[in-house]
């Protein structure tokens, strides 16, 4: 399953200025077991994304970030928000 986001969970800005979007791949329909996140920012400034919360026992671990990412208690609120630097990119695994 494939789903699009930015500051808000489950919509995408569209706007043709918009230089920020992050996709979410769920592995469940798949027989996977994890789930893949990547937050992308192209803009000259950092952005803020919204991120779902895991099932139990899952947790989210940044498996790369090319602008050192600020992360606000991303494993212990029901809606996260990660900042991501300008120009860069994160990717998180989220599993058991």
């Amino acid at each position: 399953d494939l789903s699009f986001h930015s500051k808000e969970l489950w919509r995408v800005d569209t706007d043709m200025l918009s230089r920020q979007f992050a996709v979410l791949y769920c592995g469940k329909y798949a027989g996977e077991d994890e789930f893949i996140y990547i937050a992308v920012n192209l803009h000259w400034t950092s952005h803020e994304f919204a991120v779902m919360k895991l099932p139990k026992k899952y947790k989210w671990e940044i498996v790369a970030d090319t602008g050192s990412a600020d992360l606000k208690d991303l494993n212990d609120s029901e809606f996260a928000k990660i900042t991501v630097k300008e120009r860069s990119m994160v990717i998180m695994l989220g599993r058991k």
